[in-house]
């Protein structure tokens, strides 16, 4: 899971950050860092947000969108 991905679907629940930071039990800005990519996002907060999020169609399609848009802004 990208960082941005994590901001996606955080906005998309409509947590704040800090609101997600404490569900995950992390500072508000160790999840700055992850959302912006400067740590990868580790197994063990994937599952924590997985409990606090359901996968929805028109989200994941979204998000299919997006990474596809992101391969296409970087293929040569």
């Amino acid at each position: 899971m990208h960082g941005t991905t994590l901001k996606q679907i955080r906005l998309y629940y409509g947590f704040t950050q800090q609101e997600l930071a404490d569900k995950l039990g992390i500072t508000r800005g160790y999840l700055s860092q992850l959302e912006r990519g400067l740590k990868p996002v580790s197994l063990r907060v994937q599952i924590k947000l997985a409990k606090y999020t359901t996968p929805k169609p028109e989200l994941i399609d979204t998000l299919d969108q997006l990474k596809n848009l992101t391969r296409l802004e970087k293929s040569p």
